[in-house]
């Protein structure tokens, strides 16, 4: 494994409510799946992170991406959710 994904590895194992909003954050930008599908999973089931410092770095498509997620499981597609905006 690469230095990334070294990284990822060890971020993934320590997710908690204050730090899965900055996790997805960097997991997007750095296209790293494995901690982006953990985090959007994490985050869809622990309410509380929408009071955590990081929710307000989410932009626009994350936080559909998180609601789809929620609606739909792992399966859910970045984008727009059918026939909602947000």
């Amino acid at each position: 494994p690469d230095l990334r994904e070294v990284c990822a590895g060890f971020l993934l194992r320590r997710l908690t409510v204050a730090n899965a909003c900055h996790f997805l954050v960097w997991a997007d930008h750095h296209a790293e799946g494995d901690l982006r599908r953990a985090a959007l999973e994490f985050i869809s089931q622990n309410a509380e992170c929408v009071n955590s410092e990081g929710w307000r770095e989410l932009d626009r498509e994350l936080l559909t991406e998180i609601v789809r997620y929620g609606l739909d499981g792992p399966q859910a597609k970045r984008g727009r959710l059918d026939g909602w905006q947000l």
